[in-house]
């Protein structure tokens, strides 16, 4: 099986998650002001994709440029949770 297993990683802080932009099911959640400290939470997922989601995009590329110098596979969730409801795409506003 070739198919890659994506790992959505959301980096805001707690309280936007229940805020008017949601979140996406199934996120692993690190703000990224702990995202140095918190690097081996992620280790598991290794050999997996991860896409980190912020806002509107600023803290998620923070986030992945300190998770691609510590060899993780990252990309940034364009246009972040702004664009996604924009879309009008599913969202979860409680945990």
């Amino acid at each position: 099986d070739t198919k890659q297993r994506l790992v959505l990683l959301d980096v805001r802080e707690e309280r936007e998650l229940t805020g008017e932009l949601g979140h996406l099911p199934g996120i692993k959640h690190i703000p990224v002001g702990s995202i140095s400290e918190r690097v081996s939470e992620l280790d598991e997922h290794r050999d997996e994709h991860i896409i980190a989601i912020c806002k509107m995009g600023g803290r998620a590329t923070t986030a992945a440029k300190i998770l691609c110098a510590a060899g993780f596979k990252v990309t940034v969730l364009t246009g972040g949770m702004n664009e996604w409801n924009e879309l009008g795409l599913p969202v979860k506003r409680h945990l």
